[in-house]
């Protein structure tokens, strides 16, 4: 018979002896994240390393853009350039009795108190676009000497100009496609001694006539719209102290390059944490800066992907570029504009750190549109006040076992 109470001693005692065999320092190997910060949403600032601007070496095309700015600022000068060519409903022959431009002014900027008067020139030289050799000098490649129509702007209160184009048997030419005659359109102009200011106007104008055609005295009216135009930009800012400032800026455009040493904030969780927002702040100096009223901070931040210092600027394209808008006129500091573009940033910019080795060189500023409007940023050099990143970010907890 079985002595069942020998045999529970005899369990008991292996038991106890397998328990006290056990070494407890092995069951706890793995480190525990520290609970201050595991499971906790943090913040982290990073300040740039350095902060520069570049002037863009190639032209720029005004061909298709939806404003044709006309007159002279700050040492810039802008004169529109417009061809219009045969609509399908006018025959061969026509005699034009009346031809009106009809220019809608989108913006005025400057001094507008002293009326400003634009005089129409007849081009007589191809064209294609705003860069062509001829506009090298754009005097040898008008009739100077035969203003074919002009305009007068009486303040800022105007929302449309009628240039009435007195010569009307050149623009009967415009119509007739067996006319000898060129047609190279005409070119927007201003006297020398004009005040400063700029007119935007609404691109491709309509050009209305009043006509008969040959052998029918009945008059018609129809209208056209210029297919072909552009703006002529010559000389370049006069205002800006790039000895202090570095700038973002249009029509001569120039873009603001930023770089950050992300290595220490790395360097501090080597495995990774998962970055929920981020922002940019980027110091402007308001007096500084011309700011267009319509248009505000209409700027981009793509990832560079070209040093710094190169001569070609180049951007990654595979990232979405952040919109770069937000602006107060109570502060003096560019942001990105919150919700989806700063978690696009969050995520494709500063997570991408975890993931890659050195993903990109730094960050560009540009305007989104730089050819329809006159405007530009300064922004102070690193020692004056440094751009910053806010970078919101969560540690997961770590397991026990």
């Amino acid at each position: 018979m079985v002595n069942w109470r020998a045999v529970l001693v005899v369990l008991v005692v292996s038991v106890f002896l397998m328990r006290c065999s056990e070494n407890p320092v092995n069951l706890g190997q793995k480190e525990l994240p520290d609970p201050e910060l595991s499971g906790k949403l943090l913040k982290d600032t990073l300040y740039a390393t350095s902060v520069r601007s570049v002037k863009k070496s190639s032209p720029l095309k005004t061909d298709n853009t939806g404003s044709l700015l006309f007159g002279k600022f700050q040492g810039l000068e802008f004169r529109p350039i417009i061809k219009y060519t045969k609509p399908v409903a006018f025959p061969n022959k026509v005699y034009v009795h009346k031809a009106t431009v009809s220019l809608i002014v989108k913006t005025v900027q400057g001094d507008t108190l002293i009326p400003y008067q634009i005089s129409a020139y007849r081009i007589t030289e191809d064209w294609v676009d705003n860069t062509d050799e001829v506009w090298n000098d754009y005097r040898s490649s008008i009739d100077q000497d035969r203003p074919i129509g002009n305009v007068t702007l009486e303040g800022r209160l105007q929302d449309t100009l009628h240039l009435a184009i007195t010569d009307t048997a050149l623009v009967a030419t415009w119509t007739d496609t067996g006319s000898a005659t060129p047609n190279y359109g005409f070119l927007l102009d201003f006297s020398a001694d004009e005040p400063d200011f700029i007119i935007e106007f609404q691109a491709h104008p309509k050009l209305i006539l009043e006509y008969e055609v040959e052998l029918n005295t009945v008059l018609r009216k129809d209208s056209s719209f210029a297919v072909t135009d552009a703006f002529l930009i010559q000389g370049d800012f006069n205002r800006l102290d790039t000895t202090q400032y570095n700038y973002v800026s249009t029509l001569r455009p120039r873009n603001v390059l930023l770089e950050f040493d992300f290595q220490p904030f790395l360097d501090r969780f080597p495995d990774g944490v998962l970055v929920t927002s981020a922002n940019l702040h980027l110091p402007f100096v308001d007096e500084q800066s011309w700011i267009h009223p319509d248009y505000g901070a209409n700027l981009y931040l793509r990832a560079l992907i070209s040093p710094l210092n190169s001569g070609e600027l180049e951007y990654d394209t595979t990232r979405t570029p952040i919109g770069f808008d937000r602006l107060f006129f109570d502060s003096t500091y560019l942001r990105i504009a919150p919700g989806t573009d700063r978690r696009n940033f969050a995520i494709q910019y500063i997570q991408s750190w975890f993931k890659e080795v050195a993903p990109y060189e730094g960050y560009l500023i540009e305007f989104r549109n730089d050819a329809d409007y006159f405007s530009y940023f300064a922004i102070p050099d690193i020692g004056r006040a440094r751009p910053y990143l806010i970078i919101y970010y969560w540690i997961p907890p770590g397991t026990r076992f």
